[in-house]
């Protein structure tokens, strides 16, 4: 190739990178963090993302798409500026989790494809600083809760009263705290003896919007003598094999562990049913360090 050549090649490559860094690209900036977070509690955790951290009465997140554990689009209203977050969650190894965030000032797109890649412009210090303070606030947040190793185990078969509810992971345990009333009302009035400690049995899950129906069960003695109640069910739970790990912390937020489980169950190529099965072993209204409160969670395996 001639000299005249090689510089009408360059030229073209030029203009090539020059239309696509102004006219193609899709995004202004991009940051990336890896996480010990699975990839489902990372996309929890953007759906929780309401506002701006330092900005709350004058920031606002709302949701656009989002594609379940691998990516989120969400659109920031921040005073009189609006911009585009797009995420992608990729898990990098059995342990980690990587995740990009790709920024964009919708209101100044093409000035920030220009001075954003060669100068530090409020909207990528902004922009770093959205990100960082998301990343450490998922960090100490891992300090209300721990998630034991996870194993294999049986669940034995129970008989228990119940009441079926329906809401939201996050409105989980308020939820059981609106209804435990009717449970153990039926329960005291009749004279029933507990056989065990209450648990969850979620019925559906939707991962996608993070609703959930759920049965909050109390194990008593079977008997074909119950009186009759409007509200209060009965039913035979069966045994089930399962993966097990042990939550630390509060209640309300024990639906973090479920995301660990199907971590590991990806991991070991275990086919799991994504419906969680609790087992309370403290009673909250006792108060007391939530770091001490102890739950048995479970995913059943299929097939069994």
């Amino acid at each position: 190739m001639n000299k005249s050549g090689l510089w009408t090649v360059l030229a073209l490559a030029l203009v090539l990178l020059l239309s696509w860094h102004f006219l193609i690209k899709p995004y202004n900036y991009r940051i990336s963090f890896e996480t010990k977070d699975p990839a489902g509690l990372v996309y929890s955790n953007l759906g929780a993302w309401m506002a701006v951290k330092g900005d709350a009465d004058s920031s606002a997140v709302e949701l656009i798409s989002r594609v379940p554990y691998s990516s989120y689009l969400q659109r920031v209203q921040l005073k009189d500026s609006l911009f585009e977050y797009r995420w992608e969650i990729e898990p990098t190894s059995d342990s980690t989790t990587k995740v990009t965030a790709y920024i964009t000032d919708l209101n100044n797109k093409w000035i920030q494809n220009f001075y954003a890649p060669v100068y530090k412009t409020d909207f990528v210090k902004r922009s770093i600083r959205t990100v960082e303070d998301l990343a450490k606030e998922w960090v100490d947040y891992r300090e209300r809760y721990r998630v034991g190793p996870v194993m294999q185990a049986e669940v034995s078969g129970r008989y228990c009263a119940y009441v079926s509810v329906r809401t939201t992971a996050k409105q989980k345990a308020r939820t059981m705290l609106g209804n435990i009333a009717d449970v153990m009302g039926y329960i005291n009035s009749n004279n029933l003896e507990l056989q065990g400690d209450p648990f969850l049995q979620v019925t559906q899950w939707d991962q996608k919007t993070d609703s959930i129906a759920f049965d909050f069960c109390f194990p008593i003695k079977a008997s074909d003598s119950l009186p009759p109640s409007e509200v209060v069910k009965f039913k035979e739970v069966q045994a089930f094999s399962g993966i097990k790990t042990i939550f630390n912390g509060n209640y309300s937020i024990s639906d973090k562990s479920w995301y660990w489980l199907l971590r590991h169950a990806e991991n070991n190529n275990i086919e799991v049913d994504p419906l969680p099965f609790e087992v309370y072993k403290n009673d909250p209204h006792m108060g007391g360090d939530a770091l001490q409160w102890e739950a048995e969670v479970y995913l059943p395996i299929k097939n069994q």
